[in-house]
C-alpha cells in the first residue's frame, strides 16, 4: 500500500507523485485509484492506477533510499557483466525485459554491460 505524498517510479512513465487516492466511476462500477502526477512534468495531467489491479500496481516501485541505492550498486558491481548479444532485436527485447522487471540490480548490471 502506498500513501499520498510518496514518490514512485511507475513503469516507463518515470518518477511520479501520489497526489490522491479516490473513488472513480467508470461503466457504472466504482473503483479506488491511486492518482499519480509526473514529477516536474505536465501538472495538469493525472495517471489513474486502479488499486485492485495487482498487475498494474506492481509497476509502481518505491524510490530507493541512498543506503538502498548504495547496496544495489555494490551488488551490481559484484555480478558478472551480461554477455554482448550481437542480434539487435534479441538485445533490445532482453533490455526491455530487464527494465520491465523493475529489478534495480539487474538494470544496473545491464547499464554497466552496455
Amino acid at each position: 500500500m502506498f500513501s499520498i505524498g510518496e514518490k514512485v517510479v511507475y513503469g516507463a512513465y518515470g518518477v511520479m507523485d501520489i497526489v490522491d487516492m479516490r473513488d472513480v466511476a467508470f461503466d457504472d462500477r466504482i473503483r479506488r485509484y491511486y492518482v499519480l502526477c509526473e514529477v516536474g512534468g505536465n501538472f495538469g495531467s493525472e495517471t489513474l492506477v486502479p488499486m485492485d489491479n495487482e498487475t498494474v500496481v506492481s509497476q509502481m516501485k518505491r524510490l530507493l533510499t541512498p543506503d538502498e541505492m548504495t547496496a544495489a550498486i555494490r551488488e551490481a558491481k559484484a555480478q558478472t557483466e551480461l554477455p554482448w548479444m550481437p542480434d539487435n532485436r534479441a538485445r533490445a527485447e532482453h533490455f526491455k525485459t530487464v527494465i520491465a522487471s523493475g529489478d534495480r540490480v539487474a538494470i544496473l548490471v545491464m547499464i554497466r554491460s552496455i
